[in-house]
């Protein structure tokens, strides 16, 4: 038994692979497939029977349903080069993975620099964007064109996931907010000067 879950002899999306780690694919997967490239065993190879044998597949290490397997789908994760592209869907799972698994520092990193998360003025950078907070969220309306992270789109589930979308860069705290409010308030004032120089010349 051993031998044959150690072996590399089942045909997968990613060639010969132990049967310990592959996946069987089903339609809860289709969500990951758009972030990851998951090893799912070769449905044009094996046929629909494939699907008979769970039991049996799940005894020599085979991932037959997600089940929160989201250290799977980490584990294989392969962002694509257009992360706007995304689905709402994928984006919350990416959020799950990050609050379930060790998502590397380097892809932290790569999200916190690209312009994925959808706002109420477009696709923009975590940095740039802030969770909207029922508490002090009317401070955002002091500024015109805030980014804020469009619920909407999202849905509801967006707002359970503060710590992950801090970790990526955007500002869910009011702590954080104020510092953001008072170096706009900085740079707004500077301009202000600048341009009442020029008036007065």
């Amino acid at each position: 038994m051993d031998n044959i879950k150690e072996g590399s002899w089942l045909k997968t999306s990613c060639g010969l692979r132990s049967p310990v780690g592959s996946v069987l694919n089903g339609s809860e997967w289709q969500v990951a497939s758009q972030i990851s490239d998951i090893p799912f065993i070769d449905h044009d190879y094996f046929g629909e029977e494939i699907y008979n044998y769970k039991v049996e597949l799940k005894l020599l290490g085979v991932i037959v349903d997600f089940n929160g397997n989201y250290q799977v789908v980490t584990e294989h994760l392969k962002l694509p080069s257009n992360l706007a592209s995304l689905t709402a869907e994928a984006i919350l799972l990416i959020m799950e993975c990050i609050k379930h698994s060790n998502v590397p520092i380097e892809v932290l990193n790569l999200l916190g620099g690209t312009s994925f998360l959808k706002t109420n003025v477009g696709f923009k950078t975590p940095s740039e964007c802030f969770l909207y907070d029922p508490v002090w969220g009317c401070i955002l309306e002091v500024f015109n064109g805030l980014p804020v992270i469009d619920h909407k789109f999202y849905g509801e589930k967006i707002f359970s996931y503060k710590d992950e979308l801090k970790q990526t860069g955007v500002v869910v705290d009011f702590k954080d907010a104020i510092k953001k409010f008072a170096s706009l308030f900085e740079q707004k004032a500077s301009a202000a000067s600048i341009n009442q120089k020029h008036v007065t010349a």
